[in-house]
């Protein structure tokens, strides 16, 4: 279909037919203003810097499915593909440098900092790849682990980042130097997470699941692993107590 925009807070939508002929999309990234508007599609990158009003297609490689993430200004938008690439712009998607370029890595989300200077990336069976000078450099976060990666998701600075496997929610507040597991959610495959634009909120999605919403509490000393569950009403609503070492998350699950 076509792409819509919206500029009631989704009361009213409009159908952008000038970005072309129904596309098959596989992702959107929108800047903070709502004037530059990235949509993935096998035709590639279409790209509006009006708010959806004119559209340009922008061609930076073979793949039909890049992952997309862009700065709050509009200026850097970082596109990931399954073929290996990782395409970062500088100046609303008008001119690409390509890195990496390995067709073994499939990388699956993206995410960069609010300034474009803080960049996470994620990959099918492999480490955790972050940058902190606008993709010109990348280190490989092996804190983390080699693990089968599907979501992630960063704060507006970038230094707060939760990352999802198949097997459980990781979460970092160094940019992703150090990473703790989060396992009173239990294993599972955690298809989707967020955070919001300070850190403080999390969220992920399981699999044959619940919805799980996390709080960040500041402690001053370090405390062991504990479980606390408390029942509230019909809701079925359930607390768990963290890590904390210096930080942690409370995690709510609520049934549905």
């Amino acid at each position: 279909g076509y792409m819509f925009t919206s500029n009631d807070s989704g009361q009213t939508w409009t159908e952008r037919t000038a970005t072309g002929r129904q596309q098959y999309w596989t992702d959107v990234a929108m800047s903070r203003d709502g004037n530059t508007i990235v949509g993935s599609s096998p035709q590639g990158l279409i790209i509006s810097s009006d708010g959806g009003e004119n559209w340009r297609i922008e061609t930076i490689d073979t793949s039909r499915d890049h992952k997309l993430s862009i700065s709050a200004d509009g200026s850097k938008i970082v596109a990931v593909s399954s073929n290996g690439f990782i395409h970062i712009s500088t100046d609303g998607g008008h001119n690409w440098s390509t890195y990496f370029g390995d067709a073994r890595r499939f990388w699956r989300n993206v995410k960069i900092s609010a300034d474009g200077m803080k960049i996470v990336v994620i990959q099918g069976w492999n480490y955790i790849y972050t940058s902190n000078d606008g993709g010109a450099s990348w280190t490989t976060q092996t804190s983390a682990g080699l693990r089968n990666w599907y979501a992630i998701s960063a704060s507006d600075d970038g230094s707060k980042i939760i990352a999802s496997a198949e097997d459980y929610i990781y979460v970092s507040t160094d940019s992703g130097a150090t990473w703790i597991q989060e396992p009173n959610q239990g294993g599972g495959y955690w298809y989707d997470v967020a955070i919001s634009g300070n850190g403080n909120k999390l969220f992920g999605l399981k699999q044959g699941g619940y919805l799980y919403a996390g709080v960040q509490t500041i402690i001053t000393a370090p405390i062991a692993i504990s479980a606390q569950n408390t029942s509230v009403g019909a809701a079925g609503i359930v607390n768990n107590v963290l890590v904390s070492y210096p930080v942690t998350f409370s995690f709510s699950v609520t049934a549905g």
